[in-house]
């Protein structure tokens, strides 16, 4: 839920700017499977030139409409269809729709139509760019200070209630206890080289750390720096040999 007022627990849903556009588009989608069916029905009528009158179905019910089927119909009678204009441009007003839908939603139009036959590095770049900022707002926005802040107090909490953690000075200092760093993991890269160059010329010129530049892969500096001194040992060995 999106609130939209300070201390509001409850607001709208994510989904109620496009919910009846959603409704549009499935009830769209269905009426042209529905044409798709009825197109594909070739059924043949017979009509007895010579009739008499008399019931052709011979007091059966008479036949559905089905594909390959052959209708006879009596004396006189004849089959007219409707036939309403069918819409040529259907399948640029379906992708029109999911373009609105994902305005709607807030996502890039490939994420939701799943189609990529017109992207290129320049179009996901733009696309993913704005998109990414939306996710790591509601990250730290939502779900760390509502979900995961909550349940790592709670945890640390009954930890030390119960005697599983020993923290003789937690009523002195409760705050070393229940604070944590949530580091999500980074998002996969368009062109990871680019990337990766770009991070090293903003730690060439000073314009970030190497503590946030690791955070923002998702990794905690120490746990970093532990794992490349763990493996320095391994490949002097190796060199050596």
């Amino acid at each position: 839920m999106k609130a939209s007022a300070p201390g509001q627990i409850r607001g709208a849903s994510w989904l109620a700017p496009i919910i009846l556009s959603a409704n549009d588009f499935d009830q769209y989608a269905d009426a042209l499977l529905m044409s798709a069916k009825v197109a594909a029905m070739h059924s043949g009528f017979i009509v007895n030139v010579n009739g008499t009158g008399t019931d052709p179905y011979d007091g059966a019910d008479s036949p559905s409409m089905e594909p390959g089927t052959l209708v006879r119909l009596g004396m006189g009678d004849d089959v007219k269809f409707n036939s309403p204009a069918q819409l040529q441009q259907a399948d640029a007003f379906l992708k029109h729709n999911l373009r609105q839908l994902a305005a709607g939603l807030g996502l890039p139009d490939h994420l939701v139509s799943g189609d990529l036959s017109g992207a290129n590095y320049s179009s996901l770049r733009a696309g993913l760019l704005p998109f990414r900022q939306r996710v790591e707002q509601i990250q730290y926005g939502v779900l760390v200070p509502q979900f995961l802040a909550p349940v790592w107090r709670a945890v640390i909490e009954h930890g030390i209630l119960s005697g599983q953690i020993d923290a003789p000075d937690f009523e002195q200092n409760p705050r070393a206890y229940l604070s944590a760093d949530f580091l999500p993991p980074k998002p996969l890269q368009v062109d990871p080289e680019k990337d990766v160059a770009a991070t090293r010329a903003e730690l060439e010129l000073g314009l970030t750390s190497r503590r946030k530049a690791v955070a923002e892969r998702g990794w905690a500096l120490e746990d970093l720096d532990a794992e490349l001194a763990a493996e320095k040992p391994l490949e002097q060995k190796d060199s050596k040999e």
